[in-house]
């Protein structure tokens, strides 16, 4: 584990004076990592305008921590610690030193009663809710940044107004506008309206959008609608207009594929669905990173679709991945929270077995995990 020193933010005021950390100040600290990890995923995207999210995995292992206290008015001195330095996460590390940077100087420009300087969201002003929540009126923090020799003092004053000019653009940013992105969906089609020539794709979730219905793709449509009930899905591409940062309305569609009922995604949704006690009051509900972080490796190491495995839910909140190829029935136990992989299989016709443990972080065991099931199908994926 490395760490870098990040923030000190010095408690001033008489009840700091006498040494010791009130616990009253712990949610300020609490909000201001929930606000760097937001906006540093933010600043992310400012720079990358062709994403419209920050890739999976994003900041994982980053995280700000106290690491010591100095005496005095009291100053804790929070961390920037990176649990397994790699070369993801030192890519990473700059958007959370820009996004410090960015809190702080919004602190500072609210001193001067200029919040109009500061290019942070609404959303992201929001979280002085909470960050200095603690301080009265005689208090303050005052924002110690390593690289820079003087600090900016964050009081009651300049919070509320923050806070106030956070509402101010949330609300500005309420009016509807009609903007409109490329996105792919991915979804069911619960109705079909062919007098209007609409239909509605249901989102994971279970939000819907309203789209126009081409004769182009209507084939694709009318069938995914027939087979609702049998959770079928598709695959839309689509230009989509976007109300309150939510897709609301689709313009145009550029293409419809309906899924292969094994498509890893769409079986993954499913899982996403399940409620806890799914299997007769028994049952973990999977953890959604980790499916999503599942999906992703699916979607890195299988390049073809001839050996895509049906997927189901284990009571300990994993997923087992299952097979039959020819008189072998295979199996590959996934845990979600370890990453780590059980490989068995048996040929009911002579008994021969076999199994290992995978770590599926390792590109190494998705190649063997790939070739193998090529061995066996004699099929060929990459």
């Amino acid at each position: 584990m490395s760490s870098v020193e990040f923030l000190r933010p010095r408690y001033c005021g008489g009840r700091f004076e006498r040494g010791g950390l009130p616990l009253d100040v712990l949610g300020d600290l609490a909000a201001f990592n929930q606000m760097v990890a937001d906006v540093a995923k933010w600043c992310f995207l400012q720079e990358h305008t062709d994403r419209k999210r920050v890739p999976k995995g994003f900041g994982r292992g980053i995280d700000c921590r106290i690491t010591g206290l100095e005496g005095g008015s009291v100053i804790p001195i929070i961390s920037l610690d990176v649990a397994q330095p790699h070369l993801l996460v030192d890519t990473d590390r700059p958007y959370y030193e820009a996004a410090r940077d960015l809190i702080v100087h919004a602190v500072d420009v609210a001193n001067d009663g200029k919040l109009e300087h500061s290019d942070l969201t609404g959303r992201h002003l929001a979280y002085f809710k909470q960050f200095g929540r603690s301080l009265s009126d005689n208090e303050a923090i005052e924002l110690g940044v390593p690289s820079q020799t003087s600090s900016v003092r964050l009081t009651t004053v300049s919070r509320e107004r923050l806070v106030r000019e956070s509402s101010r653009r949330l609300d500005a940013g309420s009016l509807y506008k009609s903007s409109t992105q490329p996105e792919v969906f991915r979804g069911r089609i619960p109705e079909v309206d062919q007098d209007k020539m609409t239909f509605e794709m249901q989102l994971r979730g279970g939000r819907r959008v309203t789209g126009p219905l081409s004769k182009e793709h209507s084939s694709v449509i009318l069938d995914a609608f027939n087979h609702y009930h049998k959770h079928r899905r598709v695959r839309v591409h689509a230009s989509v207009r976007h109300k309150h940062n939510r897709p609301d309305q689709v313009e145009t569609v550029e293409d419809v594929t309906l899924l292969d009922r094994l498509d890893i995604g769409a079986q993954l949704d499913d899982l996403r669905e399940l409620k806890p006690g799914w299997m007769n009051g028994e049952g973990v509900v999977p953890n959604h990173e980790g499916l999503d972080w599942l999906e992703d490796q699916f979607r890195q190491h299988f390049r073809g679709s001839d050996l895509l495995p049906h997927l189901y839910p284990t009571l300990t909140g994993g997923v087992q991945a299952e097979w039959t190829i020819g008189t072998r029935e295979v199996s590959l136990e996934v845990n979600l929270q370890t990453r780590q992989a059980e490989w068995y299989w048996l040929d009911v016709s002579s008994n021969d077995e076999e199994d290992r443990m995978l770590d599926l972080n390792s590109r190494s065991s998705w190649t063997w995990l790939c070739g193998r099931l090529c061995q066996m199908g004699e099929s060929d994926i990459e």
